[in-house]
């Protein structure tokens, strides 16, 4: 039986009448709010975000599993059934990436590069591709999910292409392809406080965190007069607007890093907290008002706002959008021009110059050959935010070929796979002739790799049993091939011998990275299957995505 809307709120509001019999937990939950949305009124009536506050506490902060045991106890047949879905759901800012006839969605989750299937009804009526849906999915069964309730629908190419910008510099700063956002970070983002008035209610909301926060590093051992130093110090820190989650390589991760070693601090709290003075500049007296929170879906100019509020409190509806449009680069370039600045960067250079490519293929070798490199057209996709060609790393394509195209889905024949590669390579070299990249003296070498394992890994995928139907899955490297049972080895090292569904063996090699499942019975649910290349993109983390 799968998990369907009603049997989820059921388990939800069962987890919720648990806390409140529990006076432990109330006061838990209460305490933690200040750590989840600093600054805000925990009095607030909106709904939503008291419902994505319990999700947090319960699936992020670990409330849910101190509760499960109770709740199993409580729950009837069919919900105690579904009890470890609840413990498997994920939270993220997924796209739409196609619309199904029976009106579930193919969604993409950005930050993770995860992919999902969304049982119908999506949050916000019937999803349309480019939608993007920020909060918490829900496994439902065969591969599919469900939406929290308090989910939001936010449709604007302009916010996916400044929250897609945002994602790369992380990626960068980080120097890893797949990330993580909580849902406490995507409260801020989406659904921060807001003022309420000119001055007094954005000075309310400051002042209530930075007593939040002195409280916070005096209960863990902080001195008195250093701690009101570094509360001072973050109040007037100038902050980057274009950082989507602070705290790599920055004074706030140098700060927590000092608090973890010579204090008992709660460091998620004290991040929390610190980061709402750090992201919140100081407002002057002539500072306009801040229009309403948006609706959850609605126009896309108060989703834009609402998006640049979360990141850089203090402006107003036109003034924000218009921020957000110079960041994309996307103001009028004569306006710019007759002001002396240079022009911006352009996102979506890399498709164009994959436009151009094809065409002197045309030109040179006919339209046919042509045709038959077009499987490059993914590489503008993958590259869309970048804003200068030049930027494009031979990083950039290891982890567009080893992994990016198969997490999509978008690749499961063998021949487009080696159109791709014959692409990749001729593409390469004309950049070098044309515009001075070196890509084929960075990329040589992986591209020769993936020749002998990109065709196998995309044979491999069209031989799953439910091709694009997707799970939380865990990492694994297959490290033997022992008939239809093979021996794997998980991202913390640990091995165990699994037997492979029928059909699959033919298709893969020792040293090939799968995102799988271990079912009860001991077969290994395989999820995707990516060349022994991508191991390092999974796991290790030391390949970047695409910079501006």
């Amino acid at each position: 039986m799968n998990l369907d809307a009603d049997t989820l709120e059921r388990g939800l509001l069962l987890f919720e009448a648990l806390i409140d019999e529990d006076g432990g937990h109330t006061r838990a939950l209460e305490a933690s709010w200040g750590a989840y949305s600093p600054g805000a009124d925990l009095g607030t009536e909106d709904p939503g975000v008291h419902r994505r506050h319990l999700e947090w506490f319960l699936f992020e902060d670990g409330a849910a599993e101190n509760l499960l045991g109770a709740w199993r106890e409580r729950a009837d047949a069919e919900l105690r059934h579904h009890g470890d879905a609840f413990l498997a759901s994920e939270v993220g800012l997924f796209v739409v990436t196609a619309v199904q006839p029976e009106g579930g969605a193919a969604l993409e989750e950005i930050a993770g590069l995860g992919s999902f299937i969304l049982e119908p009804p999506g949050p916000g009526g019937e999803p349309a591709v480019g939608d993007l849906i920020v909060g918490r999915l829900y496994p439902v069964g065969e591969g599919r999910h469900c939406s929290s309730p308090a989910a939001a629908v936010f449709r604007s190419e302009k916010l996916l292409a400044a929250i897609r910008a945002d994602i790369g510099r992380l990626r960068e700063e980080r120097d890893q392809a797949v990330l993580r956002v909580s849902q406490a970070e995507l409260e801020a983002m989406f659904w921060g406080p807001q003022a309420t008035s000119q001055e007094s209610a954005g000075s309310t909301g400051r002042e209530r965190a930075a007593d939040e926060a002195l409280q916070c590093l005096s209960a863990g051992g902080v001195d008195e007069a250093e701690a009101a130093e570094l509360v001072d110090s973050f109040r007037s820190l100038p902050y980057d607007p274009r950082t989507l989650t602070p705290g790599a390589g920055d004074p706030l991760a140098a700060a927590l890093e000092q608090l973890a070693f010579e204090s008992e601090v709660d460091l998620e709290r004290a991040r929390a907290l610190l980061l709402a003075l750090w992201a919140q500049p100081v407002r002057e007296e002539s500072a306009p008002a801040q229009a309403p929170a948006p609706a959850p879906h609605g126009d896309p100019a108060r989703a834009l706002a609402a998006f640049d509020r979360a990141r850089r409190s203090g402006a107003d509806v036109a003034t924000s959008i218009a921020t957000l449009e110079r960041h994309l680069g996307l103001d009028d370039v004569e306006d710019l021009e007759e002001a002396g600045e240079d022009a911006p960067d352009f996102p979506g250079v890399v498709a164009a110059m994959v436009e151009e490519f094809l065409w002197d293929v045309a030109r040179e070798d006919g339209e046919t050959r042509a045709a038959e490199l077009e499987p490059l057209l993914l590489l503008g996709e993958f590259a869309g935010h970048v804003g200068v060609f030049e930027n494009l790393a031979a990083s950039d394509l290891l982890t567009f070929c080893a992994f990016w195209v198969f997490e999509r889905g978008g690749l499961v024949d063998p021949e487009r796979a080696r159109s791709l590669l014959a692409g990749l390579e001729r593409f390469c070299s004309w950049a070098e002739a044309q515009h001075d990249l070196p890509l084929a003296a960075d990329f040589g070498g992986d591209l020769e790799g993936l020749s002998e394992h990109l065709p196998r890994a995309a044979a491999a995928n069209g031989a799953l049993q439910a091709p694009g139907a997707e799970g939380a899955g865990e990492v694994y490297r297959l490290l033997e091939l022992m008939g239809e049972h093979v021996r794997i080895e998980s991202a913390v090292g640990s091995t165990r011998e699994v037997r492979l569904p029928a059909g699959l063996a033919g298709h893969l090699r020792a040293g090939d990275t799968l995102r799988a499942e271990v079912d009860d019975s001991g077969v290994l649910m395989v999820l995707r299957c990516y060349p022994p290349q991508a191991r390092s993109l999974l796991c290790a983390g030391n390949t970047s995505g695409p910079s501006n």
